[in-house]
């Protein structure tokens, strides 16, 4: 059964590399790293509950085998990539007190030194 599948971007630009480089398809690329992902799963050097708890500081990153602690960085790095609106939105009222409160930051601090309207 086919099925569609919506991908960000970056995963689809990823796929299509991949399938290029192993000469597979797109659909063969997916499936392959489907299954690869399904192996990983299901054996004891990597454990989704584990890198889920490191992500969630419940779990010492150091904790996790090679393979989880690659995953948990790259879940990481696009965390950090994409935070969530109410994270972006946090961190500027976080900034907004800060300055209401007479902090006086750094220029190196600052993303655009000119503008301190954060």
């Amino acid at each position: 059964m086919a099925v569609t599948v919506q991908l960000a971007d970056d995963i689809v630009e990823d796929v299509n590399m991949a399938a290029k480089a192993h000469n597979r398809s797109v659909a063969d690329q997916v499936t392959h790293w489907i299954n690869i992902g399904r192996i990983a799963e299901t054996i004891n050097a990597f454990n989704v509950q584990k890198i889920e708890q490191a992500f969630k500081a419940e779990l010492s990153p150091d904790e996790l085998y090679p393979l989880e602690y690659a995953f948990y960085m790259e879940m990481l790095h696009n965390y950090m990539r994409n935070p969530p609106d109410e994270v972006v939105k946090t961190y500027k009222e976080l900034g907004e007190q800060a300055l209401a409160d007479g902090y006086e930051p750094h220029p190196d601090e600052l993303i655009d030194p000119d503008n301190t309207d954060y």
